[in-house]
């Protein structure tokens, strides 16, 4: 009897419904986006618009996730509340260009999303919860359920990275993954694919003329500060392709001449760079 009401007083303060997780089958959440960001593109919009449908008709969405799961049965309302919200995410920061799940930025490099940030996104955890032992893993078990079911359905493609590091306790330190997003999803989600591709465009235009004003600035920098400038578009350049063509960090002014040379008509080859 003690265990009866001990159990009572545990679920007093969650919903009646579901799998005593909070989650309410008649009224489901999904992602809010943030009041601040602007317009997404109109494919990410309707992808998003058409998840929420998803929920309430999974039949006529999104078949490959059906046809990756061991069982038969339908998805219940709550994974599918947690696939189309993980989803949401992942369409509001994609970065059309590459397909690719983050931020790009001006120096080249790429801020991934980590499934901690996924799930601060959506609401599954809080900031405070980093500080409380109990709670350090709120959500991310949520978050990585999805993220292997989407996997499998073949509409996220992820690449694990790591960090090499010197440290006592550690000789690798985790870096967030990779994750891309496959033309798959949006033929699944009724998307119309020349639509996307003609998006794709557009975003990698943008990218390229963002790249191009910091190139800019670079080379500006470069009549003041030769050796410095040289750095800086050597690193820009590692950022966009992984890789370095100069490996010493000491240039000479010959040698540095030479390099930048060589990189700026390498980069005006690829569209980044315009030095007219």
């Amino acid at each position: 009897m003690e265990i009866v009401e001990i159990q009572e007083q545990i679920r007093a303060h969650l919903s009646p419904l579901g799998n005593w997780c909070g989650h309410n089958p008649t009224q489901p959440k999904f992602f809010i986006p943030p009041e601040e960001h602007g317009t997404r593109p109109d494919v990410l919009v309707i992808a998003s618009e058409n998840l929420e449908r998803f929920y309430w008709t999974p039949k006529q969405y999104l078949l490959s996730l059906m046809e990756s799961r061991d069982s038969s049965r339908q998805e219940r309302t709550e994974a599918r509340e947690r696939d189309a919200s993980v989803l949401q995410v992942l369409l509001h920061y994609l970065e059309l260009s590459k397909m690719r799940v983050g931020v790009p930025l001006e120096d080249g490099s790429f801020h991934s999303l980590s499934m901690k940030a996924i799930a601060l996104k959506l609401d599954w955890r809080k900031p405070e919860d980093d500080k409380d032992p109990k709670h350090k893993n709120r959500g991310l078990k949520r978050v990585w359920r999805a993220l292997n079911s989407l996997s499998k359905a073949g509409y996220i493609t992820i690449t694990r990275r790591c960090q090499k590091i010197f440290t006592e306790e550690q000789e690798y330190r985790g870096l967030p993954a990779i994750r891309c997003i496959t033309a798959k999803l949006f033929r699944e989600l009724k998307i119309d694919l020349q639509l996307l591709r003609k998006r794709c465009k557009q975003a990698a235009e943008r990218v390229k003329k963002k790249y191009k004003k910091h190139l800019r600035a670079l080379n500006e920098k470069a009549k003041y500060k030769y050796h410095e400038a040289v750095q800086g578009i050597l690193q820009f350049h590692k950022n966009l392709n992984g890789e370095i063509p100069v490996k010493s960090t000491r240039l000479g002014l010959a040698h540095g001449k030479a390099a930048l040379a060589k990189l700026e008509a390498k980069l005006r080859k690829q569209g980044y760079f315009d030095t007219s």
